[in-house]
């Protein structure tokens, strides 16, 4: 009688730690990002804060198709980036994000968050600006070349500013 108690317990046990541990997997689904499945990929900066210029354009683009590109290079943002003089790569996705910010000095981080599970890429940048200056101090569009991210994916831009 024991060990049939005993058998029971353990079944109840490990139906609770499956049901528990699918919650949180589900869970994290939702949210968008599974953490165990998350990585950091490289890029490369095609441009910097010192080559900015004001323009009025999309605060964030995705480059994914050589027809995409040259509708990039037949922009107002071309003249600010010589964007004509760059040879499109079908190897690389090209993401873009407006960078504003005013201050005396700034810190900024970037990363690329790859996600193949659930079909999602980050791009993240943190912004730490410091002193009241009155002028814009960034005003500019970061642009990266990273590794082809399928058309199906979800791209999510990220500026997060202290």
């Amino acid at each position: 009688m024991k060990r049939k108690s005993d058998r029971l317990y353990l079944r109840l046990i490990l139906l609770l730690v499956v049901v528990l541990a699918f919650l949180i997997i589900a869970k994290g689904l939702e949210n968008g990002f599974y953490s165990g499945s998350n990585r950091e990929t490289g890029f490369a900066e095609l441009t910097s804060p010192s080559a900015g210029c004001f323009i009025d354009f999309d605060s964030q683009f995705v480059i994914n198709s050589e027809a995409s590109f040259r509708d990039l290079q037949n922009t107002r943002l071309s003249r600010c980036y010589n964007l004509s003089d760059w040879e499109y790569d079908s190897s690389k996705t090209l993401l873009g994000k407006k960078i504003e910010a005013s201050g005396c000095s700034y810190e900024m981080e970037k990363r690329i968050i790859r996600n193949d599970i659930v079909k999602k890429a980050a791009f993240e940048i943190d912004l730490h600006t410091e002193g009241e200056c009155d002028e814009v101090l960034l005003s500019y569009y970061e642009i990266l070349s990273v590794d082809k991210i399928p058309v199906d994916y979800e791209v999510i831009f990220e500026l997060k500013e202290d």
